[in-house]
C-alpha cells in the first residue's frame, strides 16, 4: 500500500509540475514577457520529466512488468518520451528555449487528462508483453508518436511566427522565437527522426507477428490500429521526402503537418473512446 501511494505521488508530482511548467509560458507570454519566466518554465519540466520517469520505474519494479499496457502508463509513455525530446532539442539549440509555449502547454493538457485514469490505474500490473519483439514494438511506436506530435507543435509555432511576420508584430513572443529558416529545419529534424522511427517500428512489429501471429486473429491486418498506421507512413513518406529534395518547405510543410498531425490525432482519440483500436487484432488466445 505505500509502495503504490508513492507512486501515485510521484505521478501526480509529475504532472503538477508539469502544469505549473505550462503556466510560467503563459506568464511570459503575458503583459510583461520576462524571459525568467521560460528559464523557471524549463527547470520545472526537467524536474517533471525526471518524476514521471520514477513513476514508470517504480511500476516496472513492482510488478516486474513493462509499465505500457493500462491507459496511464501509456499517457506517461508519451509524455515522458516527448519531454526527453524537447530537453534533448533545447540541449542542442538552447536558443529554441521559446518553443517552450507550444509545447508545454499542449503536454500539460494530455498530463491533466491522465490523471482521470490514474486512479485505480497505478494501484493494478501492467499486461504482461509476451517477448523482447513487443515491447521494443510498444516504445518505439509512443517514441514516433511522441516525435510527431513536437513536430505538429513545431508547425505551428512556424505559422503563428510567419502570421506575426505578415502583420509586422515584431515584439514580444516574436523576438525569442527561432527564424523561420530554423522552425523550418527544426521541423524537418523532428519529422526525420519520427518517419525511420515508425518504419523500423513496423518493421519490429511484422517480425514480431511472424514470431508470435498464433496469438492473433486472423483478420488481424483489417484492425483499426493496423490500418491507421498505412495513412500514417505514406502522410509522414510524403512530407519527409518532398522536403528533403525541395518540394514541400516553409508554410506549405508547416501547414501540411499541423492538418495532418491534427487529422491522424483526431482519429486516433475516436478510436480510444470508442475502444475499436484492438477491434479484430487479437484472437482467442491473446
Amino acid at each position: 500500500m505505500m509502495y503504490t501511494a508513492f507512486v501515485y505521488a510521484t505521478y501526480i508530482l509529475g504532472i503538477v509540475l508539469l502544469f505549473c511548467s505550462a503556466g510560467s509560458v503563459l506568464l511570459y507570454m503575458g503583459a510583461n514577457r520576462n524571459g525568467n519566466w521560460l528559464t523557471v518554465a524549463y527547470r520545472l519540466a526537467v524536474v517533471a520529466l525526471a518524476s514521471l520517469i520514477v513513476t514508470g520505474g517504480l511500476r516496472a519494479f513492482q510488478w516486474k512488468l513493462v509499465p505500457y499496457t493500462t491507459a496511464v502508463d501509456s499517457l506517461c509513455l508519451f509524455t515522458t518520451l516527448s519531454l526527453a525530446v524537447i530537453m534533448v532539442q533545447l540541449a542542442v539549440f538552447s536558443s529554441h528555449r521559446a518553443l517552450l509555449c507550444f509545447y508545454l502547454p499542449a503536454l500539460s493538457l494530455i498530463g491533466v487528462l491522465s490523471l482521470f485514469t490514474a486512479y485505480p490505474a497505478l494501484s493494478v500490473a501492467p499486461k504482461e508483453l509476451s517477448s523482447g519483439l513487443l515491447i521494443a514494438h510498444v516504445g518505439l511506436v509512443f517514441l514516433a508518436f511522441a516525435l510527431f506530435f513536437l513536430a505538429g507543435l513545431n508547425g505551428v509555432a512556424y505559422v503563428f511566427q510567419a502570421h506575426r511576420l505578415k502583420h509586422r508584430k515584431t515584439t514580444g513572443l516574436f523576438q525569442r522565437l527561432p527564424s523561420l529558416d530554423a522552425l523550418d529545419k527544426n521541423l524537418f529534424q523532428l519529422i526525420r527522426a519520427g518517419y525511420p522511427t515508425f518504419v523500423v517500428t513496423l518493421i519490429v512489429g511484422g517480425f514480431w507477428v511472424w514470431y508470435e501471429g498464433d496469438k492473433l486473429s486472423p483478420t488481424w491486418w483489417i484492425s483499426p490500429k493496423v490500418a491507421m498506421s498505412v495513412p500514417m507512413l505514406l502522410f509522414y513518406a510524403f512530407t519527409f521526402h518532398a522536403r528533403a529534395i525541395g518540394w514541400l518547405r516553409g508554410p506549405k510543410l508547416a501547414y501540411l503537418v499541423c492538418y495532418g498531425t491534427a487529422a491522424l490525432i483526431g482519429f486516433y482519440l475516436v478510436l480510444t473512446l470508442l475502444g475499436a483500436q484492438d477491434h479484430n487484432f487479437y484472437g482467442a488466445a491473446g
